[in-house]
């Protein structure tokens, strides 16, 4: 009873939600119309499925630190401002999957681009053709679980791509390049609930005289 009731105490110290925010550390576009020319320089992420040519934007974000394995993410979204907008083709349906291998923006085109998968593939329905300044915000939860239980050198990055049963549809959107206002760059939005802390576990606050308490537990 008592070895069961100090590990719900150390539990709940964590159990409350954090919540943190960082910019793209890469961005870039892959295009069919350049195949063969990279676009990381540019202020604009474009994605298009628009008459047979292709436009696939790519994101980095470096969470590394940010989280403790045993921690649980509940949410992640990436927040991106529209900066243009076409095409007839609306509702569209921009589909995200996760990059596989290791890539540069400055070096990165359609005829180079990273293996991907789409296993955990997630879908944002963009229902008219957005105006100049909307926030669009795509949900990665799925990605970022996946990438931070299995660790390592797992986190390549984010592909958006408009759904191939949409056509004339193009949207742009602000990059980290683009520093004519800081509130375009694109960001990732992280919720997640710590793990619990024990004495097989991560340390207890000495200052919450929960050590004396957890030494004292008998398992015997």
């Amino acid at each position: 009873m008592f070895a069961a009731s100090a590990f719900t105490v150390v539990t709940a110290l964590n159990s409350q939600p954090v919540v943190f925010s960082v910019q793209a550390s890469a961005d870039t576009f892959l295009s069919t119309y350049y195949a063969d020319e990279p676009q990381g320089s540019g202020n604009t992420l474009w994605v298009t499925n628009q008459d047979g040519q292709l436009n696939w934007t790519l994101l980095l974000f470096n969470v590394a630190g940010k989280m403790r394995p045993g921690d649980l993410v509940t949410e992640a979204r990436v927040q991106l401002t529209v900066v243009a907008a076409s095409g007839s083709g609306f509702p569209a349906t921009i589909v995200t999957g996760r990059l596989l291998t290791s890539w540069n923006e400055q070096t990165a085109t359609f005829e180079t681009k990273p293996l991907m998968a789409f296993d955990t593939r997630t879908a944002t329905l963009v229902k008219n053709p957005p105006a100049f300044g909307d926030t669009i915000w795509i949900d990665i939860t799925k990605q970022l679980n996946r990438w931070h239980i299995f660790g390592g050198p797992s986190n390549f990055g984010t592909v958006m791509q408009i759904s191939n049963d949409v056509n004339d549809v193009s949207i742009g959107f602000g990059s980290r390049e683009d520093r004519t206002q800081e509130t375009v760059v694109p960001r990732i939005q992280v919720k997640y609930t710590p793990g619990p802390k024990s004495l097989y576990g991560y340390g207890v606050d000495l200052n919450l005289g929960l050590v004396e308490l957890a030494a004292a537990v008998r398992f015997d």
